[in-house]
């Protein structure tokens, strides 16, 4: 049976390769004139690496502002725990956290930094009048997951370039992620289920 002792040991060494890995991530956005995506695999820290964006944009800057973009509520919450976590709560009063189908209806906005989290699920044509309709002068993009319609692809592509890519089976060779296995398992559906 493994110590306490043994166990934060490792631990802290996993987090010593994440955090180099995601410094080389943010490296990479900002030698891109931060405009940029960030593809890695879940478990990888992509918030942490949005949030110290922003966390150093903003404390170089007392006039910077920043807007956070995700797909769900608790994906909200979740940042806003994060700040905290990372030791960047003291710039939450300049931060806004929305979900993407609140943060396309607003209009003429400008931001020092954009963050967008699961970008793969905010580039529908609605989402993307966030970026037509406003400013910002720093864009990271997130996702373990490409998107899968060529055109949201290349959208990404105009948007924010890849800057950075680590898949999920890289995370776990570099012991940042968990080994997994993947089961498939049969699904029974209903006749509608099968014309939707």
């Amino acid at each position: 049976m493994m110590t306490n002792v043994k166990c934060k040991q490792i631990m802290s060494e996993i987090n010593k390769v994440r955090d180099k890995y995601q410094r080389l991530a943010i490296n990479n956005w900002a030698k891109a004139n931060f405009k940029g995506s960030i593809f890695a695999g879940t478990g990888f820290g992509k918030s942490r690496v949005g949030i110290m964006a922003i966390g150093e944009t903003l404390n170089r800057d007392i006039n910077a502002n920043a807007i956070v973009l995700v797909p769900t509520v608790q994906l909200q919450k979740q940042f806003k725990d994060e700040f905290h976590e990372w030791g960047y709560e003291d710039c939450l009063d300049r931060v806004d956290i929305l979900c993407y189908q609140s943060a396309y209806k607003l209009l003429g906005k400008h931001y020092t930094v954009v963050v967008c989290d699961e970008i793969h699920l905010g580039l529908s044509l609605e989402y993307r009048k966030f970026f037509k309709y406003n400013t910002y002068d720093r864009l990271l993009c997130m996702t373990a997951t490409a998107p899968e319609e060529e055109e949201y692809r290349l959208e990404l592509l105009r948007l924010a370039p890849p800057v950075f890519n680590l898949n999920t089976d890289e995370c776990v060779k570099l012991g940042i992620v968990a080994p997994y296995i993947i089961y498939c398992l049969p699904v029974n559906l209903t006749v509608s289920e099968r014309k939707e």
